[in-house]
């Protein structure tokens, strides 16, 4: 027995060798430090920046939802983190040797690190290496890079000021209506960072360039100088139109009119204002009883929130209706009505039936505890491809058809909210942008209801 365990034993032992023990592998945890110096493409510089702002953001927990959309709240200059880190990424970089055709890329990168010298030595770098006879690179250059000093600190603004004097000095040789657009950035982002003076020279230059900007311009680009006259308006002569508005909704448009008229030649569609609101059609209502009554009523100011058929994703829904959660909670007299029909499509999933997507449409509002809200609902119709495309073309319903288009045509290349503001006799007073200034929504509002009230102006 013991000489057949033996033999066993050899056997094992030369099939299977014992390993030594020294080369037995040890666990250790990996190495987490990265050597940011060691990149040699500014593309991962910028990835660098971005992830790291992205942790710096995702680990503050703010919810963006409760935050009020106030000036003073944007521009704000990149966390110490990532200017850290895009420092040490950029440390193997020298401004004046960086490519011209990186050179947006770069900016952006350095004002993230803030290094504004070295942000502006690369613009003049890459500006240095066109002839002054170029001026459609010189221009196209200069272009690219105005948009990254936008809702930036005061001096970035400044920066963007000295820009746009140069593509001025290039006269007609730089298309109009990319100056205006510019301006339109410079207004906003000064207005946001509280550089009252700066958004106001800009918004008169907008006013002044608007007929200009219009030639040649296709139509979303005159719609987008539509926009543009709008927002100076409320900038140069904010004031005045709450003055008008105090007076009455006739004549809070016809001084729109009068300015619309003066900068673009003609009032456009969707900016018509002093209308009277058509009463709103639905084949389903939230809640059952506010079928029995016509929306929006007379002797309340009401705000008509048009959704179409497709909602943008991201955060956009969220912040929107958030803001009307805020604006019914301290404004709880105004009505507010969600106008939108059903699609009958989602994806690869058997759609309901129709009263229960209303239900659901109606659910969604609700879930962000709006203050009273209700809801509209309209069958939507369609017109559709045969197979193999299946391709679906929404028709626009009654309510779309009886209100002014909005700026963009967003139930067909847009997938925004639209609202209307409707005064207590049921006259259009307005087109509330989402993106517009939540401060300026609510002077409208106070100065409606106070009007409605018939107590006091301010």
């Amino acid at each position: 027995m013991k000489k057949l365990l033996a033999v066993t034993a050899l056997i094992v032992s030369v099939i299977v060798p014992t390993q030594a023990t020294h080369a037995q592998t040890v666990f250790a945890w990996p190495e987490d430090t990265v050597n940011l110096s060691a990149y040699r493409y500014l593309d991962n510089c910028v990835a660098v920046g971005t992830r790291v702002w992205d942790s710096v953001r995702s680990a503050q927990k703010i919810l963006s939802d409760t935050v009020f959309s106030f000036r003073g709240l944007r521009g704000e200059i990149a966390p110490a983190k990532v200017q850290t880190s895009l420092q040490e990424c950029l440390s193997n970089f020298t401004p004046t040797q960086i490519p011209r055709e990186y050179a947006q890329l770069a900016q952006r990168a350095y004002l993230h690190a803030g290094r504004f010298a070295e942000a502006d030595a690369v613009v003049n770098h890459g500006l240095s290496q066109l002839p002054a006879t170029d001026t459609a690179s010189r221009t196209a250059l200069l272009d690219s890079v105005i948009g990254n000093l936008a809702t930036n600190p005061p001096y970035q603004l400044r920066q963007m000021q000295a820009y746009i004097d140069t593509l001025e000095r290039y006269g007609s040789a730089y298309r109009r209506w990319s100056l205006f657009r510019n301006y339109f950035l410079l207004m906003h982002s000064a207005y946001m960072t509280n550089e009252d003076s700066l958004a106001l020279r800009a918004g008169e230059r907008m006013l002044a360039l608007a007929p200009e900007a219009m030639k040649g311009a296709s139509p979303p680009e005159i719609a987008a100088v539509g926009i543009g006259v709008r927002g100076a308006l409320r900038m140069t002569r904010g004031k005045e139109l709450l003055d008008s508005l105090r007076k009455g909704t006739a004549a809070f448009a016809t001084l729109y009119t009068e300015q619309f008229r003066k900068s673009m030649g003609f009032v456009p569609p969707s900016q018509s204002r002093d209308v009277e609101a058509a009463v709103l059609q639905g084949d389903y209502w939230f809640p059952a009883a506010a079928a029995t009554q016509e929306y929006p009523r007379k002797g309340r100011v009401s705000i008509l929130v048009f959704v179409p058929d497709r909602v943008s994703g991201g955060n956009g829904p969220t912040i929107l209706l958030s803001q009307l959660r805020r604006l019914t909670k301290k404004y709880s007299t105004v009505d507010l009505v969600f106008v939108t029909a059903t699609v009958g499509n989602f994806g690869v999933l058997e759609p309901p039936p129709s009263e229960r997507e209303a239900f659901l449409s109606d659910s969604v509002f609700r879930s962000f505890h709006l203050l009273n809200p209700v809801t509209t609902v309209t069958k939507g119709t369609f017109v559709q491809f045969d197979a193999p495309d299946n391709r679906r073309f929404y028709q626009p319903t009654p309510n779309m058809d009886a209100y002014p288009p909005p700026a963009v045509d967003f139930y067909r290349d847009s997938k925004y909210m639209q609202f209307i503001l409707v005064d207590e006799q049921r006259r259009i007073v307005d087109m509330v942008s989402p993106n517009d200034e939540e401060g300026w929504t609510m002077q409208l509002l106070e100065t409606l209801l106070a009007r409605a009230a018939g107590g006091p102006q301010r």
